[in-house]
């Protein structure tokens, strides 16, 4: 993958004040997110600590909405997760999409190392049932958010289809900026 990488730069920072990290669970938002806060002067959200009141009780459908509508009427924010239900209003805003657009072996993967590495994959009582709805991210939720991004979106969207692609950029931007 090759790209200018100073395009979304300015004196060691993010140009864009409005950025979503978005792909199929596993596939690397959080890491991501992680590498490339620093970069950020603002607020970094994770959609996957939004959706809970607590580790077992999610929001309802009202209170996420209302919280996610409250973060992004903010003039700067960084938010990573995909969840469906409140892409839409995150992708109409945004000025960066940063799309995990992986194979789902490789997501699948990385579901796996978060489970051994922390013993839990956060609000998953059935595994099973999860690591089924991942593999069948690609058929039933990607034509979704292509076409969200498509119908909704202003913003540039740095599509990343591999690991290796994710690393370089990580790589390029620290060795760059």
């Amino acid at each position: 993958m090759s790209m200018r990488i100073d395009k979304w730069f300015s004196n060691r920072k993010f140009i864009a004040d409005k950025i979503i990290i978005i792909g199929a669970p596993g596939s690397g938002k959080t890491f991501l997110t992680e590498r490339l806060s620093h970069y950020f002067d603002g607020p970094v959200f994770h959609v996957d600590q939004i959706l809970w009141k607590d580790e077992k009780i999610p929001l309802s459908d009202e209170e996420l909405d209302a919280k996610i509508k409250a973060i992004i009427k903010e003039k700067k924010w960084f938010i990573d997760g995909t969840y469906l239900r409140v892409l839409k209003d995150r992708i109409s805003k945004a000025e960066l999409i940063m799309y995990l657009d992986l194979p789902i072996e490789e997501c699948i993967c990385g579901i796996e190392i978060r489970r051994q590495s922390t013993n839990i994959v956060h609000g998953c009582e059935d595994y099973e049932g999860f690591i089924s709805y991942v593999k069948e991210y690609n058929i039933v939720n990607k034509p979704q958010i292509e076409k969200m991004i498509s119908m909704y979106s202003k913003a540039d969207v740095i599509r990343f289809n591999s690991r290796r692609q994710v690393n370089a950029f990580i790589s390029d931007v620290d060795t760059i900026i």
